[in-house]
């Protein structure tokens, strides 16, 4: 639990950040990435993710956020009725170099979380690390900033994401560390994103593999966008008239 002993939220009054610091297995927040725990969270949880994996842990500032909102997604699905069953259904995987993993593998799965630590360069991981994952839907890049091991974490980790526009890749120090080789990773042919970056704390990007997708744009409806309200004359439509248009567009697209 964040115990606030440098008096941050003292100073900075700011109650819904808080609340989201209070369930946390750390004691004192990380500075470096302190919004990008939380917005991490609510990727998972929006995005429906169930499968992640996080480069580079520190104090597991992100790793516990991470976690968290896998676990509160497969409970929301009803997939997470016993231990074997949630970490089946979704898994958190920390790669780190340091021995900090195993404390931080315990403190994650005395919260309940489906998470396993693995103490290895990821300069070196392989698919075979991660056994309960058969693909990502997270990524989370953030251990050591160098320009060899960026682009290898690329190359091992782009073939293990979801492909479709349901992957996504995202990188901590794209305006620090590693601003020069993430410029070489977006031009690369081997990989499609679409993408946004955020200039504070050192930078971050979220990348979303669009390998395979399919532009739907009627996706979730069908019938299209609402009708236009305005006559060319700038009198407004009757309810009546946008009602009739709507049921034409669900006839055609065989919705009714």
């Amino acid at each position: 639990m964040i115990d606030d002993r440098e008096g941050y939220f003292q100073q900075f009054n700011a109650p819904i950040f808080e609340a989201t610091c209070k369930e946390h297995i750390d004691t004192v927040m990380n500075h470096s990435t302190p919004y990008y725990g939380p917005l991490l969270y609510w990727l998972v949880r929006s995005a429906g993710i169930r499968f992640a994996v996080e480069i580079g842990v520190c104090k597991g500032w992100t790793s516990y956020f991470i976690a968290a909102g896998i676990k509160d997604n497969l409970n929301r699905a009803g997939l997470d009725k016993t231990v074997e069953s949630t970490s089946h259904n979704g898994h958190y995987y920390g790669v780190d170099i340091s021995g900090i993993v195993v404390e931080l593998e315990e403190k994650l799965r005395a919260k309940g979380l489906p998470a396993t630590m693995v103490q290895k360069d990821s300069y070196h991981m392989t698919k075979e690390d991660f056994p309960l994952a058969s693909m990502f839907h997270l990524a989370f890049i953030d251990g050591w900033h160098s320009r060899q091991h960026l682009l290898k974490e690329f190359e091992i980790l782009y073939p293990m994401m979801a492909k479709g526009g349901t992957g996504y890749i995202v990188v901590h120090d794209v305006y620090g560390w590693v601003a020069e080789p993430m410029q070489e990773v977006l031009k690369d042919p081997r990989y499609k994103f679409e993408y946004v970056r955020f200039f504070d704390n050192y930078g971050l990007a979220i990348l979303r593999v669009m390998d395979d997708y399919i532009e739907d744009p009627k996706h979730y409806w069908p019938q299209g966008p609402e009708p236009d309200c305005i006559n060319e004359d700038g009198t407004y439509r009757t309810e009546e008239d946008m009602q009739a248009e709507l049921a034409q567009r669900k006839k055609e697209a065989g919705l009714e």
